[in-house]
């Protein structure tokens, strides 16, 4: 009998089953914090909210020490500064910080997020900075399995070049929408190699630029950058983009969609949104007609008078 639970356990092992789920730790042990067991992605779920200090979340953490794959949400939380070490021993998978008055990861006393180094695959930071508050530079490239990060609805002014210039390497998703982004590094996002999806809508940052993005951008599916008053988009934008099935630019001040830009990737999209831009529907979108694609396409025409409403498949489908 021995030996078969041994067999058993091990197939499980190897097909990446757990064994057991953890269990919450009792509740006045977490308290003023509560948890979760029953998530199917994570051993539990510590979830913080409130009027609770740093003090009071360390006896919290210091509870669920030695539980892998630990989803953590602090929630209207006023966190000011977190010291370097703050989630030091702890096992956190996703990280959640939402609503909450941060200034800073890091107290300068060591990297942001220090001990979750090779655990941490999501951080999500939403609404959380402030124009005031927001930071100089965040350096997440000791974060060595962090594969998302969302940063939306923060005060972020600036994102330079140097808030990812040593990656990660095993970024994936970006999220870095509805900020007040006013300035983007011209090789912001450069070396995220690995970059899959870049949602960056809802900023006022300028004109958008091709060296902002890998030079050889072999991973990337999926760009969002909806609501940034673009006039255009650079005509090399595309190059070395072989993955890309989905472009969203809906709500800029687009007009144009010129063959040198667009050919290159119009007959593998799956999507392109242009909703809310006012598009010229004249003869310089004839070579839609003429190069087949089976992309879903969003947008309507703003102008000449005669095209003013019509909606932009139909008319590359000449079905008007």
């Amino acid at each position: 009998m021995r030996s078969w639970m041994s067999l058993a356990l091990l197939v499980l092992v190897a097909l990446g089953v757990p064994a057991h789920s953890a269990e919450c730790p009792a509740e006045e042990d977490i308290s003023p914090c509560t948890c979760d067991d029953l998530d199917e992605d994570f051993s539990i779920i510590l979830s913080c909210y409130g009027d609770i200090s740093q003090t009071d979340l360390k006896r919290s953490f210091n509870a669920v020490k030695g539980i892998d794959n630990i989803g953590v949400e602090l929630d209207e939380i006023n966190l000011g500064t977190i010291p370097s070490n703050f989630f030091e021993g702890l096992r956190i998978k996703k990280l959640s910080i939402s609503h909450c008055e941060l200034v800073s990861l890091t107290d300068g006393s060591g990297p942001a997020l220090r001990g979750l180094e090779d655990g941490l695959e999501e951080l999500e930071i939403m609404a959380s900075f402030s124009e005031d508050n927001g930071p100089v530079k965040l350096d997440l490239s000791h974060m060595r399995r962090l594969a998302e990060v969302d940063l939306s609805f923060n005060g972020l002014t600036e994102v330079g070049n140097d808030w990812f210039e040593r990656g990660p390497a095993s970024l994936t998703t970006l999220m870095l929408s509805n900020n007040a982004i006013e300035k983007l590094g011209d090789r912001a996002f450069a070396n995220l190699a690995n970059l899959k999806v870049l949602h960056l809508h809802g900023s006022r940052f300028g004109p958008i630029k091709r060296s902002m993005f890998p030079s050889s951008a072999q991973q990337l599916t999926d760009i969002e950058l909806d609501n940034n008053d673009l006039t255009s988009i650079p005509d090399d934008f595309f190059s070395n983009m072989p993955a890309l099935r989905y472009i969203s630019l809906r709500t800029n001040v687009i007009t144009h969609l010129p063959q040198s830009t667009w050919e290159s990737v119009w007959q593998r999209m799956d999507t392109i949104r242009l909703e809310g831009n006012p598009l010229v529907c004249d003869s310089h979108i004839d070579w839609m007609r003429r190069v087949t694609s089976s992309a879903a396409v969003f947008g309507r025409c703003n102008s000449p008078p005669d095209m003013d409403g019509k909606d932009l498949y139909d008319v590359i489908k000449g079905r008007l």
